[in-house]
């Protein structure tokens, strides 16, 4: 068993309180996690793609970032508060196959997809996310997380 079948391990336990008081459990984690994974794989996405995100910090959005991983791919989050011109260098730079700006209408549309249910396999020294540094001594640079 991978750590990502590890970690995500469908129960009936919350992992999400929402501000609106309804819940979201590790089983509905999952799930989204799972139909978000088969939908990037639809959409062309291969393990070893990158799949950068830049959008709004919401349950949505941590399905994305499993999905990612479930689907073998490389997760590359961008901040919502950079430019157009940091986001062009990021995405000419990273070279991502798949771009996403509304983890929400994504997570909306993967619920006609059946979730995956095996983990894309892995290896240990394989990339798992890209993440741009804050570029104080020059340009940001992608620092490699396996």
């Amino acid at each position: 068993m991978n750590l990502y079948d590890r970690l995500i391990t469908p129960s009936d336990r919350p992992c999400f309180l929402l501000p609106d008081g309804a819940e979201i459990t590790y089983a509905e984690l999952a799930d989204g996690a799972g139909r978000l994974a088969s939908l990037l794989i639809a959409r062309g996405v291969v393990p070893g793609d990158r799949v950068a995100v830049q959008t709004d910090k919401t349950p949505q959005a941590v399905m994305l970032y499993l999905a990612t991983l479930k689907a073998g791919a490389i997760f590359l989050p961008l901040n919502t508060a950079y430019t157009a011109a940091e986001v062009e260098y990021f995405l000419t730079d990273a070279e991502p196959r798949l771009f996403v700006q509304d983890a929400t209408a994504l997570a909306a549309e993967a619920q006609a997809h059946p979730p995956l249910e095996t983990t894309v396999p892995r290896a240990d020294d394989d990339l798992a996310s890209i993440i741009y540094t804050s570029g104080t001594t020059g340009r940001s640079k992608g620092a490699m997380l396996t």
